[in-house]
Formats: structure tokens, sequence, C-alpha cells
């Protein structure tokens, strides 16, 4: 089944105030975590499924305690999704739009969910190009579509690295 895939200024300022408004209750709730708007709904021109992802991270002691929080508001992992070392990804549907926290360790390999991110607010041209990919995929199936977003992620990850030997692993690509 195609992807839908939605244009900027249709889902951007939506996600934005839902973002606001969950960062603010998260904070609350985990007054040191890192949280932060991520995925393409964070991504001025990006276009979209239409969802907002966002990133806690904290440190690795606090990992369990965070995830029981963050499932007190109405978040769950989804089925048949693991759990990946130092990383979970927990869902909401009882917003407007669909919402994804990932929550991650400080300081682990998944902060390069950050990197690609800021990959992408600072050079608008990878924008261009990740969205040409997003729409040329979108009518294949999903997994071919995630195929080609990764391998996009990927490459952009390499191209931030200082070395070859640096290279983050690649963020889920259905954070983007």
């Amino acid at each position: 089944m195609p992807i839908a895939l939605f244009p900027a200024a249709s889902y951007q300022v939506q996600t934005e105030v839902i973002f606001r408004e969950l960062r603010t209750e998260l904070r609350r709730l985990l007054p040191d975590a890192r949280i932060e708007h991520i995925g393409a709904s964070s991504i001025p021109g990006a276009v979209s499924k239409g969802n907002l992802d966002l990133c806690v991270a904290v440190p690795a002691q606090d990992f369990l305690h965070t995830r029981q929080q963050i499932e007190a508001l109405g978040f769950s992992p989804q089925d048949g999704e693991l759990a990946a070392p130092q990383r979970c990804n927990l869902h909401a549907s009882h917003y407007a739009v669909h919402v994804v926290v990932q929550l991650i360790e400080t300081g682990s390999e998944h902060e390069s969910l950050f990197t690609f991110r800021d990959a992408l607010l600072n050079e608008p041209q990878l924008v261009a190009v990740y969205n040409a990919i997003k729409r040329e995929s979108a009518p294949l199936d999903e997994q071919t579509y995630l195929e080609n977003k990764a391998a996009f992620i990927r490459s952009v990850l390499a191209s931030t690295a200082t070395d070859a030997t640096s290279v983050n692993p690649m963020p889920s690509p259905t954070a983007f």
C-alpha cells in the first residue's frame, strides 16, 4: 500500500504545538531529561506521514524509571516492536496526530537521531534530496520505502563523521 506523505505546511504547525505541550508535561515529570523534537516534523519543508517524533535522552540509570513515566502518560511499545539496547520507541494515538517518543540513553549511539536532524537543519539541500527520495519511494511497499530512507540516512551520517571509524549507527528510518 502506498505511503501517504503530506507537505510541511499541512502538518508542521500542529505537530509543533503538540510537541511544545508534551515537552512541558515531560519536563515536569523528567526535569533532567534531554527532550528534543526530531523526525521530519522538526525539519522545515520536510514531507512526512504527518506524525510527531520526539526524543527523550536520559542516563542509563534513569532509563527504566523514565520509560515508566512516559508509559504513565499513555504511551506504549508498538506491537511486535523490539526495544534495542539503550533505546525504546513508545507510541501514543490519543493526540491529534500519531506521536512517538524515542527514549534513548544519553551518550549512546542512538544520539545519531540528533546528528541526522541537525544535518538536515543545517543543509536545506539535503531536505530537498530527502523529500525526493521519500516521494519516489512512497508508492512502493513500506519495506522498500524504509530501506531507501535508511540508505540516505546512512550516507548523511557517514558524511558528518569526522573519520571513517566514527560513523554513528543509523537512527530508525521510521523517525524521519
